[in-house]
């Protein structure tokens, strides 16, 4: 585990608190805080009981909530984990892929859907911890359905990061016209870093227009 001092400059920094707002949340003086995150004082037991609680109770919250919100999204919409695994999926993108109502995560995984470039996801991964900024993915690609129809997919990629650096996809898709398609085609992949306002301006957006720039 990384020392105390980095886990609860993390913790303060990723929650966005002051000394003195993590301070009182953990129960101990700024003072005391302060010196933990120097290195200076290392937390008692209890202290570092207390600290863990803090954190899951935070963390273990948000990711709940997000994983409720996929489920009840209108849109085709899926959240994974950093190892690609998926904690959700919406009913829109399960009938997009002609999947059975309670699919295994294989069936999902195997979509096109899960098939970015992984050089360029784990570039994603690395930037989205390092700006604790939410990295966002455009690509494409296309699906055969049951029914022998062509779907042409724009997905849009959100990595976040939930907790002490755990990082969180949420997926969504869009079909596009063939026009469409190529046209964003002859632009190819591109991955920016968004700000917070910018992330809640492009949530359910998958079909619309997002200015990405490489």
């Amino acid at each position: 585990m990384q020392s105390w001092a980095n886990y609860i400059a993390r913790f303060r920094r990723v929650r966005g608190l002051t000394q003195k707002q993590a301070a009182a949340l953990l129960q101990v003086s700024q003072a005391t805080l302060s010196r933990w995150e120097a290195g200076k004082q290392v937390p008692t037991v209890g202290e570092r009981r207390r600290i863990q609680q803090a954190v899951e109770a935070i963390t273990g919250e948000g990711r709940r909530t997000l994983i409720t919100l996929v489920r009840l999204s209108p849109v085709a919409v899926a959240l994974l984990d950093e190892r690609l695994e998926v904690l959700a999926v919406s009913d829109p993108l399960l009938r997009l892929f002609d999947l059975h109502p309670s699919p295994s995560p294989e069936q999902v995984i195997n979509q096109p859907l899960f098939g970015p470039d992984r050089p360029l996801l784990e570039k994603a991964f690395g930037r989205a911890r390092e700006a604790l900024q939410p990295i966002a993915i455009d690509r494409l690609s296309q699906h055969v359905t049951a029914q022998g129809s062509q779907l042409y997919l724009r997905q849009l990629w959100i990595l976040f990061v939930c907790g002490l650096g755990d990082i969180l996809c949420r997926v969504e898709v869009g079909a596009l016209d063939p026009a469409d398609y190529r046209a964003r085609l002859a632009k190819g992949c591109r991955m920016i870093v968004l700000s917070h306002s910018e992330l809640v301006g492009v949530e359910d957006s998958a079909a619309g227009s997002l200015p990405l720039s490489g």
